[in-house]
């Protein structure tokens, strides 16, 4: 309270969120995308670099990987996600009849 004066200081802050919050996110995101696309870039060059008779089963198999850690990546995202808006709130997740159960969080 001493830093911000009064309790209408207080309130009108609450829903701001911090710039070094915003710059970490925005770098988190694009570095995201790099990883992806650094992932398929690997998975060519092996799938490439494999000998002809081996190339359909090493297809399959990083195939394979990137669609698993594409379904990993969701699920731990809406778990996560879920996990937290329990935390907060339980009808944010869970569905339930009126007005703030709208069951979308996440």
């Amino acid at each position: 309270m001493a830093q911000k004066g009064t309790i209408e200081a207080v309130v009108t802050s609450v829903g701001k969120t911090r710039a070094v919050v915003n710059r970490v996110s925005a770098t988190m995101r694009l570095a995201g995308r790099g990883a992806i696309v650094l992932q398929i870039v690997v998975s060519a060059v092996l799938i490439i670099e494999a000998r002809p008779e081996d190339r359909a089963r090493v297809a399959t198999g990083q195939a394979g990987a990137l669609g698993g850690g594409a379904l990993g990546g969701w699920a731990g995202a809406w778990a996560g996600c879920a996990g937290a808006s329990l935390l907060a709130s339980p009808t944010l997740v869970v569905p339930i009849v009126g007005e703030v159960g709208t069951g979308g969080a996440c």
